[in-house]
């Protein structure tokens, strides 16, 4: 064996032993109490005890200290409580300027990963006993030799974070830690939430009372709609077709070459351009009204709009088309064979072509097409849902209308709830086309600039339920606009049910650079995480015990010990170790290849410590 090999031999250490020193530094504290003793009261000569004495105080001294490390050692394992944080405390830990504060931990290697298999090979239950287990596998933060302040550098965290954890594993507790930090930098914080977490609504609201601007905070949520923002998902584009693309990502579709998905985008394209063509803003109720009835008054309308731009005297030229379809109730065929005959000749418009073909194509053909279009046109319109997401200004309403470009230049904090526990398809169009119009103002902002003023968070719970393609392509290039995405889930097989299959999940999956995952049941999770952290070699002892006896000489017995160093390679963090994580406990790789284990806080605001002594009362 090498030197190397010998100095790991000698230094390697079984870490969760007995604490056997502890006896040691006992019998050599009695040596040195009998040394005294025996200097003190009898007459034998002090130089050969005082000596004694001296080599008896240095052994203390060496086994306490060896004891006391020990100690310590053993009684980290069973450390681990909940740390609750008051408003000030929370203060005074946070750098705002160099990264997000998230909590207390240490790094995580080689070393942590040995004492975690020593520990496993023993029983934790046997080596701490019982009550050290009662909430869970604290132990896990006890493998580090000294916790310090986790900071998540900003820098970093542009790059996207993935959060894989459990139900009640902290998800939401991480978010709130997360959120309030990001709304103290003035930060615009958007989140989206499926499941409509009261906790996580309260920590966003409390952060922006705890930072002096209530204003900043407002609520999107469909169940209670009369408290509840307007949000106009169709407001932001460049290009007229953009509406029609945010829209048909919408449709479940076998690949981008959908027949139906390319008939829906064509249909949704020539309607928003008839809108355009009479100055009208499109929105999902106009959309709706035209795609699943009567096109005719709207072909009309931007017939006439266009003729007024191009065409002098065109009232007067059009008089013998509409005298030849008079009496038959038809002036849509009149002004067509007008602009067919006269107009389009000299001056054509694609624009005004499409919107004919779509009134002349076969209605029953169409709605068969149209046939996965029109039920998503009808969840995101229907109720109160069309005053949501398709406001328009009236005397009558004073609630807030908004978009996604106004809340990130006016720098807002939007809890945008889905209800999806109540509808879940609805809750999933609304999510998505949401997170489209956010695209597509990530998009104005990396092209243009757009006037942006500072980072914007998103915050996006079960993501699996809302990620579509425009979302992935926030991922790929919201970097460029300022964009942290901060994505949550509880399992890889939900991104695959979502996307379609396994390839397309990790390829979603790939554009988040930081991982943060708390306690992970799901087995392909856990394979998944542990594939995307470095391999490691762990090493141990290997002991080996021989007896044995010959049939000539049955009396004579021989036997041999002997302990080896044996290293083989492991997952530097095992996958079985990610479902015994406690809640709040989390393991984070970043983008920079730095593994920490890590414990979050729960962060207690003012309001929401003050009602939970009331309900103690």
């Amino acid at each position: 064996m090498d030197s190397d090999g010998v100095k790991s031999l000698k230094t390697f250490e079984i870490p969760y032993r007995p604490n056997i020193e502890k006896w040691a530094f006992v019998s050599w504290a009695l040596c040195l109490a009998v040394m005294f003793f025996v200097v003190r009261k009898t007459d034998m000569p002090m130089v050969p005890f005082v000596v004694m004495a001296s080599v008896c105080s240095l052994m203390t001294l060496w086994r306490g200290a060896q004891s006391l490390r020990q100690h310590s050692r053993l009684a980290r394992l069973k450390k681990g409580v909940m740390e609750f944080l008051t408003w000030n405390k929370f203060l005074k830990k946070i750098s705002l300027k160099e990264g997000t504060w998230m909590g207390s931990g240490f790094s995580w290697g080689q070393t942590e990963i040995e004492r975690a298999t020593e520990l496993l090979k023993k029983d934790p239950q046997r080596v701490l006993g019982k009550r050290a287990l009662k909430y869970g596998a604290q132990w896990i933060h006890g493998l580090g030799d000294e916790d310090k302040p986790l900071l998540f550098p900003l820098g970093l965290q542009n790059g996207h974070t993935l959060i894989a954890g459990t139900t009640g594993a902290g998800k939401t507790q991480l978010f709130g830690l997360a959120v309030t930090q990001a709304v103290m930098r003035n930060e615009p914080v958007i989140i989206f939430d499926p499941k409509g977490d009261h906790a996580l609504r309260e920590k966003a609201r409390m952060a922006c009372v705890q930072a002096g601007q209530p204003e900043r905070f407002m609520v999107f949520h469909p169940a209670y709609p009369e408290n509840s923002v307007r949000i106009d998902p169709l407001r932001n584009w460049n290009r007229p077709t953009e509406i029609a693309s945010r829209l048909a990502a919408l449709m479940s579709a076998e690949s981008s070459n959908d027949p139906f998905v390319a008939f829906g985008w064509m249909a949704m394209n020539n309607i928003v351009n008839g809108l355009l063509a009479i100055d009208e803003r499109p929105n999902l109720v106009k959309i709706r009204r035209y795609v699943e009835g009567e096109p005719g008054p709207l072909v009309v309308r931007a017939l006439r709009s266009y003729f007024d731009k191009n065409v002098e005297d065109w009232s007067e030229k059009i008089q013998p088309y509409l005298n030849r379809f008079k009496g038959k109730g038809n002036e849509v065929d009149a002004y067509i064979q007008f602009y067919n005959n006269v107009i389009k000749p000299v001056l054509p418009s694609t624009e005004m072509d499409g919107l004919i073909n779509a009134y002349t194509h076969n209605r029953e053909h169409m709605q068969k097409m149209l046939a996965s279009l029109i039920p998503i046109l009808s969840m995101l319109t229907g109720g109160t849902l069309g005053d949501l997401l398709s406001p328009e200004p009236s005397a009558d309403d004073d609630r807030i209308i908004t978009d996604m470009s106004k809340i990130i230049h006016n720098n807002k904090v939007v809890y945008v709830g889905l209800d999806s526990l109540s509808d879940g398809t609805v809750g999933s169009a609304i999510g998505s086309i949401l997170l489209a119009d956010l695209t597509a103002v990530a998009g104005d902002i990396y092209n243009y600039g757009e006037g942006k003023i500072s980072m914007v968070n998103i915050f996006v719970d079960e993501a699996a339920e809302i990620i579509n393609k425009p979302t992935i392509q926030l991922l790929n290039k919201g970097r460029g606009a300022g964009f942290r995405l901060w994505v949550a889930t509880q399992t890889l097989a939900d991104f695959e049910v979502r996307t379609g299959s396994e390839a397309a999940a990790r390829q979603a999956l790939g554009n988040l650079n930081n991982l943060i995952t708390l306690r992970v049941l799901d087995g392909e999770t856990q394979k998944y995480i542990a594939e995307n952290l470095p391999k490691t070699v762990v090493r141990s002892i290997e002991q080996q015990y021989r007896s044995g006896t010959t049939t000539n000489s049955p009396s004579d017995f021989s036997g041999m010990y002997g302990e080896s160093l044996k290293e083989e390679e492991a997952d530097l963090i095992p996958p079985a170790l990610l479902g015994l994580l406690p809640n709040l406990h989390y393991f984070m790789k970043l983008s920079d290849g730095k593994i920490v284990k890590g414990k979050l806080p729960i962060l207690q605001l003012e309001e929401e410590g003050q009602n939970k002594k009331r309900k103690g009362k």
